[in-house]
């Protein structure tokens, strides 16, 4: 008899976590997605969806550790899961699942205003990681803000989210796992149905749990159409974050990050001046059209919750939320995570638990 496992929340995160236990425990666990928003209408669906190995992971919170050796263990444990994530991504990139996909492999090029930045800890895992010189050739094709100092280019991954969570929900459906719309108030709802109960709620976890102060940090960007744009700009100066990211059929443009606000309304002062610091960069925007202006509300945490309740003995209830703009640079790293954890506490007995039906 397979053990129920419930994933609740459907955006990269739950997908992900979903697809990979339908994969790896076939035989042994029956998954259903519990969540009342699906694509396209989570804030995944709402997300730049550029694989960008950036130091979200650097520990920010100092009362969130304990000593200088697990802020250098979460930073191990982060860089582990981006790993993780980019080998599945060029397992899809190469395969043929990637005429629905869509990923593209291009360059970014990532802007600092700093001289003595220090190489990123991420550099051996990205593709063609190299200094661009600000008074290079290069650079001259670009009209980079004066003030940059450092420049890293490398190959990053970018995919329309949009078709990628169409793509992951419809391979966990082939496999067998269902889908449940609806909206819950608390977990304990669905704890006498499930023996395993994982929550990918992202943002919404804040409402779910009555002991966790995460925020939003809201987002705005704008899709246009400009198909001469092949390649990824991120410039981060300040609290505006500037960036120019290329997808199969689009072009995101941003962006914002307003933390503590929950407002998913568009506002259009945002999206004249997004318009105004992308074409500032990147002159020939202004002729490309707008085709949508997207609203999300990122996860925005000290640090990534992934681990075990100590408040449930049945049933195992696992927790994966608070990747601010990281979910889908960290899912499938995440997703193997909960698998471990799957397997070491129910798999193999050590949880001790025993299917519903058959208590």
């Amino acid at each position: 008899m397979k053990l129920k496992v419930a994933v609740v929340g459907a955006g990269v995160i739950g997908l992900s976590t979903a697809l990979h236990l339908t994969e790896r425990f076939p035989d042994a666990l029956q998954v259903t997605i519990i969540a009342d928003r699906f694509t396209p209408d989570t804030v995944s669906d709402k997300s730049a969806a550029v694989i960008k190995p950036l130091d979200f992971y650097r520990a920010k919170g100092s009362d969130q550790f304990s000593s200088a050796k697990d802020v250098s263990a979460y930073q191990d444990r982060v860089a582990r899961w981006y790993q993780d994530t980019m080998k599945r991504f060029h397992k899809i990139h190469v395969s043929e699942d990637n005429s629905e996909v869509k990923l593209t492999l291009l360059a970014q090029y990532h802007l600092q205003q700093h001289e003595d930045t220090p190489d990123p800890s991420w550099k051996d895992v990205v593709f063609g990681f190299r200094h661009v010189y600000p008074d290079s050739d290069e650079t001259s094709l670009f009209n980079f803000p004066p003030e940059c100092k450092t420049i890293w280019s490398y190959s990053t991954y970018t995919v329309n989210p949009t078709l990628y969570l169409q793509w992951m929900q419809k391979q966990i459906l082939s496999k067998g796992a269902t889908i449940k719309k609806v909206k819950i108030d608390s977990l304990q709802e669905i704890y006498d149905g499930f023996d395993v109960v994982v929550n990918c709620t992202g943002v919404w976890a804040s409402h779910l749990l009555e002991k966790e102060s995460m925020q939003p940090a809201r987002g705005q960007h704008i899709l246009v159409k400009a198909p001469w744009i092949n390649h990824c700009i991120h410039y981060d100066p300040g609290p505006k974050r500037t960036y120019i990211i290329a997808r199969s059929d689009s072009v995101a443009l941003g962006g914002t990050l307003e933390p503590g606000n929950w407002s998913e309304k568009i506002e259009e002062e945002t999206t004249k001046e997004i318009l105004k610091r992308c074409t500032e960069i990147e002159p020939s925007l202004a002729k490309a059209e707008v085709i949508g202006v997207s609203v999300g509300l990122r996860p925005l945490r000290s640090r990534i919750r992934l681990e075990k309740s100590l408040e449930s003995e049945s049933p195992l209830v696992i927790h994966c939320y608070g990747h601010g703009g990281q979910g889908i640079t960290l899912s499938w790293g995440c997703a193997k995570e909960i698998g471990d954890i799957v397997q070491d506490s129910v798999i193999k007995n050590k949880h001790r638990l025993v299917p519903r039906s058959c208590l």
